[in-house]
């Protein structure tokens, strides 16, 4: 009995030995393996690493990756939207009664500034001077103000006539009539002289004392075609800024910055319109809150050119240029510093344009016209054609549109040409364009 239990035992013992031997291999392997994963996953971040820092584009040309690094540049720790909305609230509140702080005798025109700020008027005399202040109370004199009057109807021409007197560096053009903020801003750039440009609204000023310098600093150092830096947005509008004081604006920042905005060799586009555009903020595509490089930002409005420019937009005119401007800059930073405020205000011009008639479609007919053509990245600005004339074919006022008006209906059928004759554009999408026309019998057109 004894012995039978010894050998009971002697048995569990090796089944358990062997049990436990088993298990020890099993981890073993199991830790090889994670350790395989873990090699492989380092392997494929430092190729996306690599990546990044230095990629060609489909056309040859380089587009440069700097030091791109989220919420603060690599230059100086910024300072967070309170803190620097409550350390901006002196220079804003001097801003908007026009108080200059800095010592006009070095208001002198340079023939070589170092920067433009340009400023499409229209109707604004009673807020402008909030703007125009807080450009001239920047801590650099080699700069111009460009104001484009876009044939107001208040007495502003005076009114800036008399700003004029005081500093020299404010240069006045006036259009012969109401052309829009597309044409005004396009003409302002045209005749800028700065090495950069910072485009602002009339409703708009720059926070604090520094922006140009730092920011111009930045782009220079890189070098880099254009800098993008932070705004704080105005809930309240404009009426709130004709009390003397700011303490009451309430402001929200932008949702979510999309960093990179528009480089296509990483695969990124802020209005890219057949991606989810979930968690990016419009905003982004935007001009106010960039420092551009005026070289780029002429070439990317000459591209465009004069027919194209003077066709009357208020509304997100902006989206165009910032498309055509990724088309033609090589190398872009963004910072974190809060550099603007920016202000929605009902009975601004893009509220208004709210109701104009047929105005969405007619943008979207701008916008497509204007891309069908890029010299750059000519793949994706052939789907976004696709996908801009497909939403314009959904749109409820098109027949209206083209029955009313002789030059959208050319231009929209002008198009639909270059967009069925094109090679690069498949003939899966040109087949659904034509099912999708085919059912619109209104349209005149031989799909």
């Amino acid at each position: 009995m004894k012995k039978s239990l010894k050998y009971t035992t002697l048995i569990k013992t090796k089944k358990k030995v062997k049990f436990y031997g088993k298990i020890k291999k099993f981890k073993i392997k199991r830790i090889a393996k994670v350790n395989n994963i873990i090699k492989c996953l380092f392997f494929l971040l430092t190729v996306i690493l690599l990546f990044k820092i230095k990629v060609k584009s489909e056309n040859g040309s380089s587009f440069s990756i700097k030091n791109q690094e989220k919420g603060n540049s690599n230059e100086v720790e910024f300072k967070k939207i309170h803190e620097s909305f409550n350390s901006s609230t002196d220079f804003l509140n001097k801003s908007i009664k026009g108080i200059i702080i800095q010592d006009k005798q070095k208001f002198i025109l340079s023939e070589n500034p170092i920067a433009s700020a340009v400023i499409p008027l229209y109707n604004c005399k009673a807020f402008v001077i909030r703007a125009i202040t807080s450009i001239q109370n920047q801590n650099i004199y080699n700069l111009e103000i460009i104001l484009v009057n876009d044939f107001s109807t208040d007495d502003i021409i005076p009114f800036i006539e008399n700003l004029k007197r005081e500093d020299p560096r404010i240069k006045l053009i006036n259009n012969n009539k109401n052309m829009g903020t597309l044409y005004s801003r396009s003409i302002g750039v045209l005749a800028a002289k700065g090495k950069y440009i910072f485009p602002l609204d009339n409703d708009d000023m720059f926070l604090d004392k520094d922006v140009f310098k730092t920011i111009t600093n930045i782009a220079e150092i890189g070098p880099f075609d254009l800098v993008e830096f932070k705004g704080i947005e105005s809930l309240k509008g404009i009426s709130h800024f004709y009390n003397s004081s700011i303490k009451d604006i309430s402001f929200t920042r932008r949702k979510k910055l999309n960093l990179i905005m528009y480089q296509p060799e990483l695969g990124n586009y802020p209005i890219r319109l057949n991606k989810n555009l979930d968690g990016y903020d419009i905003n982004d595509a935007y001009l106010w809150a960039k420092c551009i490089k005026t070289e780029k930002y002429q070439k990317a409005t000459n591209y465009l050119g004069e027919e194209r420019y003077s066709r009357f937009m208020l509304a997100h005119e902006d989206i165009i240029m910032i498309y055509l401007l990724f088309n033609t800059i090589e190398s872009y930073k963004f910072v974190g510093k809060y550099g603007i405020l920016h202000t929605n205000r009902w009975g601004s011009s893009w509220k208004k344009s709210i109701f104009m008639r047929f105005y969405w479609t007619k943008k979207e007919l701008f916008f497509l016209d204007a891309v069908i053509d890029f010299p750059k990245n000519i793949n994706e600005s052939k789907n976004l054609s696709v996908t801009l004339m497909n939403m314009i074919m959904g749109a409820g006022d098109l027949e209206n549109l083209l029955n009313h008006r002789e030059y959208y209906k050319n231009l929209f059928y002008s198009c639909l040409d270059r967009i069925f004759n094109s090679t690069l554009i498949s003939n899966e999408q040109k087949i659904k364009l034509r099912n999708k026309g085919k059912n619109l019998t209104f349209l005149n057109y031989s799909f």
